[in-house]
């Protein structure tokens, strides 16, 4: 399985779902980045602080998915 296939595996689990629904409500469905510069946007992705696929192992993935 390459990353791309264990992204999305983790990307479509219900725990992820759950998350990314009450980060989108923080900011009442607004992009966070678009907010720091003055925009509004309504968002359609949750960004991590890094990158799910920068890590190296499925236990890594996992970890950075749900922090």
């Amino acid at each position: 399985m390459n990353r791309t296939n264990e992204y999305k595996k983790l990307i479509n689990t219900r725990r992820w779902q759950t998350l990314r629904l009450k980060a989108l409500s923080k900011t009442n469905y607004l992009c966070a980045v678009c907010l720091e510069n003055s925009i509004t946007t309504l968002a359609t992705e949750v960004h991590h602080i890094m990158p799910v696929q920068a890590g190296t192992s499925w236990a890594q993935m996992k970890q950075l998915c749900y922090d």
